[in-house]
């Protein structure tokens, strides 16, 4: 038969796309000798003899909405299917022969992704055997020990009794099967989507699997989430740092979203007061001038000039402020996912975010003023004497906080509602943490955030001055601060949180 010309179709998203013909149209999901099936079938019958062989039965399963529209635009295109290949509905797959190849049309996750997805991850499930493995109390966390939060979580799983399996997202495809062969896990954690790809092909397959999947947000949700071009997320357990963003995440469909912020870890600051003397000056600000990848990030989006003008005036007072909500009003954003216009929101309040931390550093100079970050601050605080390289997180930065009379934090407006890790560490290290008024500060009593949050930079001379007076009171609120943080605010009672969200259901 003729290889029929390229055709298209439209999707469920209203988006129209070209279809791919032949072999290469097609993955191999497993290999098997018992019969062939067909996930997908494409516009191409005649590639599909090659991919089948001399191989019987066969089977194949379509998407309606597909065959009615390729009927429709190649009348007759179906004859070359021979008459004992047998179609199949998705409930039927469960009763192939179990040792079956599968071929999988590769544009189907484009197509109908909600359709199959999860019939993808049932028949590569069916291969792993599951009926051997009873659940474990393991958790995967995909990263490696480089990763954001893998080791403080790893810590916090295995004191909780959990066994932990840690996969470098570069390793999931290959160890992810294989793991899900030997035992199914009690959950998998990921922070920030590390570890799941964009088409959600590994959510599925940990679902078919009975594995719960929780994402944990640390940084804005709709910069992770536009990354994304299907809606797998939804079925996700999602947790955000900022409890401002659930709102929306559930009017765009999430089924479950929740607060979790985020916590300390009393193991980094176990030698904080060991090493040498840093010999800072009494303030002290440690933090880059953009998050990595920025450029890239936000290559594709513009704000309009007068827009900006006007955020920035706005931060000579105190309030609206013009954090990522402020910009999704401002640019009539009213739907953050699907697409990257949440990107433009986002790139507006990373701007002011490093104007307005511009702004507290320069309050802070007369007071004596070290920076630990890139060589970026050099051009934003030309009058900046003491800047000094960025530091490793575990090495050297709880020393650092524990040495410096005062730290210095600054809320990115990214995460309006939400806390920095410098919220938590400063004060297990034995610092005194200074910080402006965020809404995520909520968490915590009310008569120890009052005491060292400040409602902008003019008040940091009066702040340091009360302290430097009553030593009394910095003593005590250190210690209030500490005990506060090791009583409720640990990386552990956030994965005993999680586990009673999730497990207990």
């Amino acid at each position: 038969m003729a290889r029929p010309k390229r055709t298209h179709i439209v999707t469920p998203q209203g988006n129209t796309l070209t279809l791919n013909s032949g072999e290469r149209a097609f993955e191999r999901l497993c290999a098997g000798e018992e019969a062939v099936l067909l996930m997908g079938i494409g516009p191409d019958i005649g590639c599909l003899h090659s991919l089948a062989k001399a191989q019987a039965p066969v089977f194949w399963c379509e998407h309606p909405d597909f065959l009615d529209q390729l009927d429709m635009r190649l009348p007759g295109w179906r004859d070359g299917l021979p008459e004992d290949w047998q179609r199949v509905l998705p409930e039927d797959l469960a009763t192939l022969p179990l040792q079956s190849a599968i071929f999988f049309y590769r544009q189907n996750a484009q197509l109908f992704p909600e359709f199959w997805g999860p019939l993808r991850a049932r028949a590569v499930a069916r291969r792993l055997d599951l009926g051997r493995q009873a659940r474990a109390r393991s958790v995967l966390l995909p990263g490696d020990e480089h990763s954001l939060l893998i080791r403080e979580l790893a810590a916090a799983f295995t004191a909780e009794g959990f066994g932990v399996h840690c996969i470098s997202p570069a390793r999931m495809d290959a160890e992810l099967p294989a793991l899900l062969a030997r035992e199914r896990p009690a959950l998998c954690l990921s922070v920030n989507l590390r570890g799941l790809d964009p088409e959600g092909e590994r959510f599925h397959l940990l679902r078919a699997c009975e594995v719960p999947v929780a994402v944990w947000m640390a940084d804005n949700p709709w910069h992770l989430l536009s990354s994304l071009r299907t809606a797998w997320w939804t079925q996700a357990r999602l947790y955000a740092t900022d409890a401002a963003f659930l709102p929306a995440l559930l009017a765009a469909g999430a089924r479950d979203a929740l607060h979790l912020p985020l916590a300390c870890s009393p193991e980094w600051a176990r030698d904080s007061h060991a090493g040498h003397d840093i010999q800072a000056n009494p303030l002290v600000f440690v933090g880059r001038s953009a998050f990595p990848g920025r450029r890239n990030f936000f290559a594709a989006s513009r704000l309009p000039p007068e827009a900006l003008r006007e955020a920035l005036d706005l931060l000579q007072g105190l309030s609206p402020v013009p954090d990522f909500h402020w910009w999704m009003r401002r640019l009539d954003i009213q739907t953050p996912w699907p697409g990257n216009a949440a990107r433009r929101a986002g790139l507006g309040a990373e701007e002011c975010s490093l104007a307005r931390r511009a702004q507290w550093l320069k309050a802070a100079l007369p007071h004596g003023l070290t920076v630990h970050g890139d060589a970026a601050w050099r051009e934003i605080l030309p009058e900046l004497a003491d800047l000094r390289p960025p530091v490793d997180y575990y090495a050297t930065l709880p020393k650092i906080y524990a040495q410096a009379r005062y730290s210095l934090n600054v809320t990115s407006l990214l995460l309006p509602s939400g806390l920095s890790q410098r919220h938590f560490d400063v004060w297990i290290a034995g610092g005194f943490l200074i910080t402006d008024a965020t809404p995520g500060l909520e968490i915590f009593p009310a008569d120890l955030r009052r005491e060292n949050t400040l409602p902008h930079p003019g008040r940091i001379k009066e702040a340091i001055a009360r302290f430097e007076k009553d030593a009394a009171l910095r003593a005590d609120l250190q210690q209030a601060w500490k005990d506060c943080l090791f009583a409720r605010h640990t990386y552990r009672h956030r994965v005993q949180y999680l586990c009673e969200s999730i497990l207990s259901q």
